[in-house]
């Protein structure tokens, strides 16, 4: 819907899938280079190719539970740096470790610079949770990171979400908690302190 009043966002899509595509070209590229030098270990090749991505997909798996999205682009990047360090240690051509102690430092540098200066992911304006955060009274009170998803849970007066309530309820909604899956999709955590009463207005839904 957004492409109606933003013809832009054509071309911004077309970067971003431009952008996205270099890394699987020049890997293939470079798969294919390797082929093409040792066409008689293909099968080796293959097995430590298909191998590497396996370990790769289930460490990225492992590290989202323990590091923000964010910082997990920081961390590939820095395991990139550090698979060229690999690679030219086995250079016969490489007559000093000058070309390796340059990767290796602009590698820590990088790290250290972005661990200082953490990425940010910026929210687009138009998901449910940037327009609820304009509430003045919005704030995050927590944040989970998986695999599945970001979670955050945002506190706020003005939260109230039953789907289907019929427009001539006259019960009051209980405060509640919004949650918000990569910032939208957001759902509710109703306040219930046993006292069944407060949950007549799901009656009128």
């Amino acid at each position: 819907m957004m492409l109606n009043w933003q013809p832009t966002q054509f071309l911004l899509a077309g970067i971003i899938y431009l952008i996205l595509s270099l890394p699987f070209f020049f890997g293939s590229a470079c798969i294919g280079m390797v082929l093409l030098q040792f066409p008689d270990r293909v099968d080796r090749l293959y097995f430590f190719d298909l191998f590497g991505s396996g370990i790769s997909a289930l460490g990225s798996i492992f590290m989202m539970y323990i590091i923000p999205p964010a910082q997990n682009l920081t961390l590939v990047t820095a395991i990139g740096f550090c698979s060229v360090v690999v690679t030219n240690l086995d250079n016969k051509r490489t007559k000093n470790r000058k070309t390796i102690v340059c990767h290796l430092t602009f590698a820590l540098f990088f790290t250290i610079f972005f661990l200082l200066n953490p990425i940010s992911i910026v929210v687009s304006p138009y998901k449910r949770l940037s327009s609820t955060l304009n509430f003045p009274d919005a704030k995050v009170q927590s944040t989970r990171y998986s695999p599945l998803g970001l979670l955050q849970v945002v506190k706020s007066a003005s939260i109230r979400a039953v789907p289907g309530l019929s427009l001539s309820s006259q019960h009051s909604i209980p405060p509640q908690l919004g949650l918000f899956t990569d910032a939208d999709a957001m759902t509710t955590i109703t306040e219930f302190d046993g006292d069944l009463s407060k949950l007549a207005y799901l009656d009128d839904t």
